[in-house]
């Protein structure tokens, strides 16, 4: 079970229930209250794992990142010397 069926028997959409799921304050109690039941009935539980994904891939580009981090992300073509340039070892 994952966030589209959420989403779809909750009749909003997949960001929407990203927001509640992380706690954003741009919606409403009503919809809130929505997708929480939606997760219930559907005994969704959010995955750590493709957060933390998700979570590295948007910012392995992002400088702010220590350069040791960004040689673990998927897909990064960082360097040892400089790991924000060129291809890993």
């Amino acid at each position: 079970m994952g966030i589209r069926e959420v989403a779809s028997l909750a009749s909003v959409s997949t960001a929407t229930v990203s927001r509640v799921i992380t706690g954003a304050a741009k919606v409403s109690s009503t919809t809130r209250e929505r997708v929480l039941r939606a997760m219930q009935a559907l005994n969704f539980r959010p995955n750590e794992a493709a957060r933390t994904l998700a979570l590295a891939k948007k910012h392995k580009d992002n400088p702010a990142i220590s350069p040791a981090a960004t040689r673990i992300l998927p897909g990064h073509s960082g360097s040892q010397d400089n790991p924000l340039e060129g291809d890993l070892p």
